[in-house]
């Protein structure tokens, strides 16, 4: 059954929109890929049963067209069925769009006269009752008396009989079958409902029992000797084993070490700390923030000048007692200046300076019990 996509409508439509009653598999529905040319969405048949019922199923592409085969779900009752496309985006799967099908599905009762005063029967029966109007319509005989005719009216009656009970007992089978599929279904959706709500039970039972056994082991199958070490294990997680005695601890926060990991802790201030060896063994102090430098420290170095002698006048140096060598020698000394080397004063102001390296200012506790 082939359907035309308006383009301009928006709409889908089909002559001939009939099924029987409990079809399955007989009809295909194919509507053209022009609705979703470049293969972007998900298309699905979202139709309103005659019960009040929702039914949705999916269309399959095919090179040629979008392809939708008639199931007994959709057949299940006779009347009427409306139904719309919808199609998502595969991108998200949100609602794109949807396209209404114009007149819809009827859906015509198998074996009971339709409204349109046709007989839905199979074909075998058909067969019966066209050769039974042919042999009467085709026969030689003439019918001369009375007799003759109320012989031919027992004759079409009992056929008419005949026929009636053939249906009858048609209608018997298909009633059954219909019966047993339906309690097939039923049987079948309560079996289902019963699972799942036996499957829910036991979930929720297990979520309780485990909720009861961590409980359990919690609060009374530890020992004592198992408690302890657990408390332990949340000091070490806690941070008092991992800071033990003699620990430096280092941090920008103000906040106190034995506020956070208990014991007993002494704040450094205003000291570096130093990697032990043996120019300074473990636990020693000493230093100083500045230094004044003793004259050992100091760089050798001298320091040099002129001194100057002026004479006016050249004279003779008379000899001295006690002079020496150079007693009773004369010695001149010339009209000219004269200069000695000398000593020069102290200079310098003696301060203490600094001695500090490049530093960046943190809190340091060390822990002592």
């Amino acid at each position: 059954m082939n359907f035309i996509f308006d383009k301009e409508a928006k709409t889908l439509f089909a002559d001939d929109l009939v099924l029987v009653q409990g079809e399955d598999r007989e009809t295909v529905f194919k509507i053209p890929l022009e609705i979703d040319p470049d293969n972007e969405y998900n298309c699905f048949f979202e139709f309103k049963l005659p019960g009040g019922e929702t039914f949705i199923d999916s269309l399959v592409r095919t090179p040629e067209s979008f392809e939708y085969t008639v199931t007994r779900v959709l057949t299940f009752r006779y009347g009427r069925i409306d139904f719309q496309l919808v199609m998502y985006k595969r991108e998200g799967n949100s609602v794109y769009k949807t396209i209404p099908v114009i007149k819809g599905i009827t859906v015509k009762k198998s074996i009971n006269a339709s409204d349109d005063g046709q007989l839905d029967i199979n074909h075998e029966q058909k067969s019966m009752l066209f050769d039974l109007i042919n042999s009467k319509m085709d026969t030689d005989e003439y019918i001369s008396d009375k007799e003759q005719i109320s012989d031919s009216l027992e004759n079409l009656q009992q056929s008419v009989s005949n026929l009636s009970e053939t249906v009858s007992d048609s209608i018997d089978e298909v009633s059954q079958t219909l019966s047993a599929a339906i309690e097939e279904y039923n049987t079948e959706t309560s079996e289902a409902i019963a699972t799942t709500n036996s499957s829910v039970s036991s979930l929720s039972q297990s979520v309780s029992d485990l909720q009861g056994s961590t409980v359990k082991f919690t609060e009374q199958t530890l020992s004592e000797s198992e408690k302890a070490i657990a408390r332990s294990n949340l000091d070490v997680l806690k941070g008092t084993e991992i800071f033990q005695v003699n620990s430096v601890y280092i941090t920008f926060s103000t906040v106190s070490p034995a506020a956070l990991l208990g014991g007993t802790w002494a704040r450094l201030i205003d000291k570096f700390l130093v990697a032990a060896g043996e120019k300074f063994p473990a636990g020693t102090q000493g230093g100083s923030m500045t230094h004044t430098l003793t004259l050992d420290e100091i760089p050798s170095h001298s320091h040099t000048g002129l001194y100057y002698n002026s004479v006016s006048e050249g004279n003779n140096i008379s000899p001295v007692t006690g002079g020496g060598s150079a007693y009773g020698s004369t010695i001149a000394v010339a009209k000219n200046n004269t200069a000695a080397e000398y000593v020069t004063g102290s200079a310098g102001g003696g301060q203490p300076h600094s001695i500090i390296p490049p530093y960046y200012v943190v809190f340091m506790w060390k822990r002592v019990a």
